[in-house]
């Protein structure tokens, strides 16, 4: 049976997006070494299975040439660089890893996998909200500033 995506690795990550996908209907193989991981995943209904993801055997669960993504999300950057590697030769036709040290990015990148960096995810949202909150923060004072002028006394139809 062919898959739309394979995960590999990740623990609670990798399970949690395994079991997102399932419930969204797609089809959906998650392979760990996390064996909590991968009983809490197949008790929701996912093809999860109990493999030493980091041997090449591991890949023998799945038919990568069925496969449309495979996302390889441990948190260790040597492990997913070799893991989608294996994942290339087998003919995945898109391999995503995560990327946990941004000084590895060109790494994955140079091998042809499609880096995803928490780190710099990771900063980006926080500059996005750091901006968002500084560009939110003139509209609040100018609201501000324009109750206080409507409170004075004077506009107000109060006699002093």
């Amino acid at each position: 049976m062919g898959h739309d995506i394979v995960i590999v690795g990740g623990g609670v990550v990798g399970e949690t997006l395994a079991e997102a996908l399932e419930r969204a209907s797609v089809e959906v193989v998650y392979l760990d070494t996390d064996s909590r991981a991968v009983d809490r995943a197949a008790e929701s209904g996912v093809d999860a299975q109990l493999v030493e993801t980091s041997e090449a055997t591991a890949l023998d669960h799945v038919s990568a040439e069925d496969v449309g993504i495979a996302i390889v999300a441990s948190s260790e950057d040597s492990r997913n660089l070799l893991v989608a590697q294996l994942l290339q030769v087998r003919s995945a036709r898109r391999v995503v890893a995560l990327v946990n040290d941004p000084d590895n990015v060109e790494l994955f990148v140079d091998a042809g996998v499609e880096p995803v960096c928490a780190t710099s995810a990771l900063v980006s949202a926080l500059d996005d909200r750091r901006r968002t909150t500084r560009d939110a923060a003139p509209q609040r004072t100018r609201v501000a500033s324009e109750v206080d002028t409507s409170d004075d006394a004077s506009d107000s139809g109060v006699d002093a």
